[in-house]
C-alpha cells in the first residue's frame, strides 16, 4: 500500500471555491494575477486559443480546457483556473484534437489547474 485516501477526499491542492458560470474567456479577470477561480465549463474544440499550458487571457476557456486535457469536448465539469503573469511568448501546439496558436507577450494569462470538487 502506497497511501490511503478517502474516496470523498478533495483533489490535492484544489480546495472548494464556489463555481461561477463559464465566462467565455478570462478577460474580466486579467488584473487578478495569482488568483484562482472555479467555473462550470463544457469543453469545446471549435474556437481559437493562444498558448500551451498557459493561455492569453482572451483565449476561449472551454477550448483551452480541452487543449490541456482537463475536459473532453462535450464534457461538463467544474475547473479551477489561475491568472498568471504573461510569459515572453505563447507556444503553439496540437493537443487533444485542438490546435493552439502562438502569440507574443500579453498583459496577463491563465492556466488551468484541473477539475475541482463540486461541493464543499
Amino acid at each position: 500500500i502506497r497511501s490511503l485516501r478517502s474516496q470523498r477526499a478533495k483533489a490535492a491542492g484544489l480546495a472548494y471555491i464556489k463555481p461561477e458560470p463559464d465566462p467565455g474567456n478570462m478577460t474580466r479577470f486579467q488584473g487578478q494575477i495569482g488568483q484562482t477561480f472555479a467555473f462550470h465549463v463544457t469543453g469545446r474544440a471549435d474556437s481559437t486559443v493562444y498558448g500551451t499550458g498557459v493561455y492569453t487571457y482572451d483565449s476561449t476557456l472551454a477550448v483551452a480546457a480541452v487543449h490541456t486535457g482537463v475536459l473532453k469536448a462535450g464534457e461538463t465539469a467544474i475547473i479551477h483556473v489561475q491568472m498568471v503573469a504573461s510569459p515572453p511568448s505563447f507556444t503553439a501546439s496540437t493537443q487533444n484534437g485542438v490546435t493552439s496558436s502562438a502569440w507574443s507577450a500579453y498583459p496577463s494569462a491563465y492556466r488551468i489547474l484541473g477539475k475541482g470538487p463540486a461541493t464543499p
